[in-house]
């Protein structure tokens, strides 16, 4: 399958802002309206992304072995290489004497719920949750293929938003998630994103012109609401849906604009390498910060615009090496050979 300049363009853009919500915009930077404005599309882009090329061809079972080499694996893999770094890191603090660090039970504790939840209590980086989230998400949409195909993708989509907020309005009644193994009730929420990617051919037709209103109104329903994805927390579901939404809709309006710019070439190779970069963002992090608490003492601002680029441009450059081994990059990113792209 040949990519889509314009598709590895947003998934750039979309990069740039989740590591931009990790660090510049993060929740105690001060930048409020920064990181509800990210917040409010950046996860639920690459979610709707990761599906949007799923159809009903091909046999289920070998659809879902697939999916399990390319999602699973580095999941199972990142969650052993987070884990043994937070082992590493208690033994510099010579607090291995300590009964709670209990290696097995923690990964095993991560591997059956394989949410937040679950990574934060173990000390993983607890941004894998969406590994898990996503793979419950192509396996819903494979689900729902043929039934989509016989609806429309229009009439799928409308569908999906109803499926989305039955599900959020279900978690908030009954005060629990009792879907939320395996991020089921995230994927469940997120299938409209799905639909609407698979629609992205009209997005990359907006004119220029919209953008800039686009923008301001994702600003303006963004700030409403209080919105963390991770653990289906959604404040207000109507001003979430509105600014995911169009958020989507303006990530392709731009990759389209720009598509054959320099800026644009740039960005489309990071988003070739953004399932890397999404996942060494954590273990980039944490070895710098030292650093990173030295420039804090100086100046908050400074110190995050530095980790910003830092998680950039280590991990942009890790990715070659990376899939040039054949064992790393499947472990680090399901690839069955070093020259297979990301998903």
């Amino acid at each position: 399958m040949n990519r889509e300049r314009p598709t590895d363009i947003a998934k750039g853009l979309g990069i740039l802002l989740v590591v931009a919500g990790h660090t510049i915009a993060s929740w105690n930077s001060g930048h409020e309206l920064l990181y509800k404005f990210i917040y409010s599309f950046h996860m639920p882009f690459f979610l709707g992304s990761g599906g949007m090329y799923i159809r009903a061809d091909g046999p289920l079972v070998a659809f879902i072995k697939a999916k399990l080499i390319r999602l699973v694996v580095p999941f199972i893999s990142w969650s052993l290489f987070y884990l043994c770094l937070a082992f590493f890191i208690q033994a510099i603090k010579n607090d291995l004497g300590t009964p709670t660090f209990g290696f097995a039970p923690k990964l095993l504790t991560v591997l059956l719920h394989g949410d937040w939840y679950s990574l934060d209590a173990t000390g993983i980086y607890v941004d894998l949750w969406f590994l898990p989230a996503l793979f419950s998400t192509v396996i819903i949409t494979r689900l729902l293929a043929k039934w989509s195909d016989s609806q429309g993708l229009i009439a799928s989509l409308g569908y999906c938003y109803l499926l989305s907020f039955s599900i959020v309005l279900f978690n908030d009644l009954l005060g629990s998630r009792p879907f939320s193994y395996w991020g089921i009730d995230i994927a469940l929420a997120s299938l409209p994103f799905v639909y609407l990617c698979k629609l992205r051919n009209y997005f990359y037709r907006v004119t220029p012109y919209f953008i800039f209103p686009l923008i301001v109104v994702v600003c303006m329903f963004s700030r409403t609401q209080e919105v963390s994805l991770a653990v289906l927390k959604i404040s207000n579901y109507g001003s979430f849906i509105i600014s995911a939404s169009l958020g989507i809709i303006l990530l392709f309006a731009i990759s389209a604009w720009i598509q054959d710019w320099k800026i644009g070439r740039i960005l489309g190779m990071l988003g070739e390498r953004s399932y890397l970069v999404f996942l060494m963002a954590g273990a980039i992090l944490t070895i710098s910060g030292p650093a990173r608490r030295m420039l804090w003492s100086v100046n908050d601002d400074f110190s995050n615009i530095i980790s910003f680029f830092v998680v950039l441009v280590t991990a942009f450059f890790a990715y070659p090496l990376v899939a040039s081994s054949v064992p790393l990059a499947f472990l680090a990113f399901g690839a069955k050979n070093s020259l297979q792209k990301q998903p």
